[in-house]
């Protein structure tokens, strides 16, 4: 079958296994010995196993975290095959002739938290700290004065949950949050006005991320990039200078 991905078996030291199939009908390799495996003697029973089955499994196994990826859920057959065989590694099993070297690899998910600390500039030329602690508490706190070392108390925020903070300032001199919850939620806020501890409610925007940054770009702007627990990286903007709105 042409739609078929046909998987070899490697060992542990990602040399290609003595009973593994080759050739130019091999896509990917994947690790096919001593892999612990279920048994059939009890629900609990397991064995360590050879094969092209157990290679298999871990080319399955990659694909269902492919699929579960932002807009792959309908990817053609053809579509995974091509990104199993873009994303493997290249060059490591020494291959015969008229066999594929690759070797599948799926990346691993980035830390939780992204910077648990951000900083932004007041209008005012002062500038505010905001911090997230271990609890999922935020915290921020301001410069006395502009070009100061003293800093006035940290005051805490009253929403808990959270994984990390970013944070710049608008065009208007307005400071825009964004903050991951531990649900892996984006959500947004923004200064009611200029240089005040006044803060608009908290707005969720769509996607998951386990880490962000915020930064203005020259047409005033703000960008906003993430990254997933896949590895992938994200990035949206504001549809126009100091709006409410964003791009996908």
């Amino acid at each position: 079958m042409r739609e078929a991905i046909a998987v070899g078996a490697t060992d542990r030291s990602d040399r290609i296994a003595a009973f593994s199939n080759i050739g130019p009908c091999v896509d990917v390799f994947a690790p096919g010995v001593g892999i612990l495996s279920a048994d059939r003697d009890s629900d609990t029973d397991t064995d360590l196993l050879n094969g092209t089955s157990m290679a298999a499994s871990h080319v399955a196994g990659a694909i269902s975290l492919l699929l579960r990826r932002d807009g792959w859920s309908t990817a053609t057959p053809a579509q995974v095959e091509t990104e199993i065989k873009n994303s493997a590694t290249r060059a490591v099993i020494g291959s015969p002739a008229l066999t594929t070297d690759r070797l599948l690899f799926t990346s691993p998910p980035p830390p939780f938290g992204g910077p648990s600390v951000a900083l932004a500039r007041h209008a005012d030329g002062k500038l505010d700290i905001f911090g997230v602690n271990r609890d999922g508490l935020m915290f921020h706190r301001s410069l006395a004065s502009p070009g100061s070392s003293t800093w006035g108390p940290w005051v805490q925020a009253t929403e808990v949950g959270w994984w990390s903070v970013a944070a710049d300032t608008h065009d208007d001199g307005r400071v825009e949050l964004v903050e991951l919850a531990r649900t892996e939620d984006v959500w947004r806020r923004r200064q009611a006005n200029t240089n005040i501890d006044f803060w608009s409610t908290w707005r969720q925007l769509d996607g998951k991320m386990t880490a962000s940054a915020v930064a203005r770009n020259e047409d005033g702007r703000l960008e906003m990039f993430g990254a997933d627990r896949l590895g992938q990286t994200w990035v949206r903007w504001q549809t126009s200078e100091n709006a409410l709105t964003w791009s996908p």
